[in-house]
């Protein structure tokens, strides 16, 4: 980039940032115009009306500022947030705060993600429905993993993908077999069919090379089967048991020290370490790719690398807000605990 694009680059992205800030602005004026009624007094024919000709926002804008502000009635704090915060993140947090855990939400809108909100108020509203009182920001708390099942019990935590036209064909032409069966379960053994006939035809790719590896014995099966060739004649030299415990051993060893804080480690995560550690987000319910290596025990208190979990982005940051307790312990005993 030149000095003149960078300048027309940070000039459009400094008007951008206004822009959301002027409308997040216009959209916390929204409830005490219609409370009011300015629109008719400034000679409008209705709040729609008012707020596209003047501020160009849309009826749904609109229709989602004010069906906010009904469900914040009483929460003046949180509905102060929308300003900065943005209607999104205020929007999904409507849904399960109450005036008694309004503070709770208020710290956790200015500190979370949009994402890593719409993730806790979905456990949030799962144990709400079944329990009939609110957990976040109470002194109560729960497994959760419980609460993960019953988020998946009620619906709340699922996949949801738009399918293209020629994917709808596809699936409505298999589904004509199974018929009895609603769209989600029909869906659901399509995929546990797919799954099984991967995983045969990948145990019968893996016969197929053992067999080929025992009886052509090429080289690269002989590298496959962990062997290698002798530098004077050429033959293969299998391994023995004993020098491949011994190599069991030495790497157990060498990531205990690494582990341990004899050696001080640095913040980097040694690669021996690194791949030790499984590939999916180790959070209750979550199948995501693993995006971040998580210290339960932070790593600014204790310098060490034990006992580390896999987690996608969104949980990562969950479990930094401080509402899960007992990290260190197995996924399936965290807790969501009062701070």
């Amino acid at each position: 980039m030149t000095e003149k694009d960078l300048k027309i680059h940070k000039d459009f992205a400094a008007l951008g940032a206004s822009r959301r800030e002027c409308t997040n602005a216009l959209l916390s004026l929204l409830p005490a115009i219609e409370k009011e009624k300015i629109w008719q007094k400034a000679g409008f024919s209705s709040i729609y009306d008012y707020a596209l000709r003047l501020a160009g926002l849309s009826t749904r804008l609109v229709n989602k500022a004010l069906k906010i502000d009904q469900k914040l009635e009483n929460m003046s704090e949180l509905k102060s947030l929308i300003k900065s915060q943005g209607l999104s993140k205020i929007e999904i947090i409507s849904r399960v705060a109450s005036k008694d855990t309004e503070k709770f939400w208020c710290d956790k809108a200015r500190t979370m993600t949009r994402e890593g909100l719409r993730k806790i108020t979905i456990h949030e509203k799962a144990y709400q429905k079944t329990m009939g009182e609110s957990l976040l920001g109470t002194s109560n708390s729960a497994k959760v993993a419980d609460v993960q099942k019953m988020a998946e019990n009620l619906g709340l935590d699922t996949l949801k993908i738009e399918l293209t036209h020629k994917a709808k064909e596809a699936f409505y032409a298999l589904k004509k077999d199974l018929s009895a069966l609603s769209n989600r379960d029909a869906l659901e053994m399509m995929l546990l069919e797919l799954i099984r006939l991967k995983s045969e035809l990948s145990d019968s790719n893996t016969s197929r090379e053992t067999f080929a590896s025992k009886s052509h014995r090429p080289r690269i099966a002989l590298a496959k089967n962990d062997l290698k060739l002798s530098p004077l004649n050429s033959r293969p030299i299998k391994k023995s048991k004993e020098d491949l415990s011994i190599q069991g051993i030495r790497k157990l060893t060498k990531i205990r020290l690494l582990t341990t804080q004899k050696l001080k480690p640095t913040r980097h995560i040694p690669s021996l370490i690194r791949k030790s550690i499984s590939h999916t987000c180790s959070f209750p319910g979550c199948r995501r790719p693993r995006d971040h290596i998580h210290h339960p025990i932070h790593f600014a208190h204790h310098a060490n690398h034990i006992n580390l979990k896999p987690l996608c982005a969104v949980h990562h940051q969950i479990l930094h807000q401080s509402i899960v307790k007992n990290q260190s312990s197995k996924e399936e005993d965290w807790v969501y605990s009062p701070l």
